[in-house]
């Protein structure tokens, strides 16, 4: 899995893709590793505007209605994902009823990255290891020039 960009910028291009990380979470889902195309603004407008329609044509809301278009979301911005349905059978990121089994803090998480409120977590081989706690150069040399403390540690 690979983004389209090796520098986060803050600027988000049409088909710009990231990649994407949870972590696991006790007795409900394990670690996650996905990509996905980040949503523009101008789209993120269009979909709230759809949500907001939806909700003032009827005010108890289509609640199956909204359900599907998030689980749509998903699968329109959701390019590749590990997700496993069982121990031998992938889940089907293209399937809206397989989407919408998914645990609902975990569906929550997805539309929150896509849609931009939430960046995911941040994969462990990303993190602070145990070669900075040995080597305080490395530590320096990832924070300095961006970098992981895996290819700091090469120089």
């Amino acid at each position: 899995m690979g983004s389209s960009y090796g520098r986060i910028t803050g600027y988000i291009s049409d088909g710009f893709t990231a990649d994407g990380y949870f972590h696991a979470e006790f007795n409900r889902w394990p670690e996650i590793r996905f990509v996905y195309r980040k949503m523009t603004q101008k789209a993120r407008r269009r979909v709230m505007q759809a949500v907001g329609e939806r909700l003032n044509r009827q005010p108890s809301a289509d609640v199956d209605g909204l359900q599907n278009l998030y689980a749509a979301l998903i699968s329109r911005h959701v390019l590749e994902w590990d997700m496993m349905k069982d121990d031998e059978n992938p889940l089907d990121r293209t399937n809206l009823d397989d989407i919408l089994g998914l645990e609902p803090k975990l569906f929550e998480r997805f539309i929150d990255v896509i849609m931009g409120e939430d960046g995911g977590d941040e994969p462990e081989s990303g993190r602070i290891t145990d070669a900075a706690d040995n080597d305080p150069l490395i530590e320096v040399d990832a924070l300095t020039y961006g970098e992981t403390i895996e290819s700091a540690t090469v120089k």
